[in-house]
């Protein structure tokens, strides 16, 4: 599950945002006309967009194990 304020990415169009509301509970969801859950993103430009939830996903960074910011040959 998502919660408000954490990073998100839309895969479809590939912009990073912050959550700012999620959507899950059926009877809402069928008042909007829609069939599954949505998640509600701003993103830097301040945009907002609901994006069903399926094309929604955490964003990972990924960050330097070794703490010497050397990269690691293989």
């Amino acid at each position: 599950m998502y919660e408000v304020g954490s990073t998100v990415v839309n895969t479809q169009s590939m912009k990073q945002g912050s959550v700012c509301a999620v959507i899950i509970n059926e009877n809402i969801l069928e008042e909007k006309g829609w069939d599954e859950p949505k998640i509600q993103i701003q993103y830097v430009s301040g945009l907002r967009e609901w994006v069903p939830m399926s094309q929604v996903k955490t964003l990972l960074i990924e960050t330097d194990p070794t703490g010497d910011g050397e990269c690691l040959e293989g």
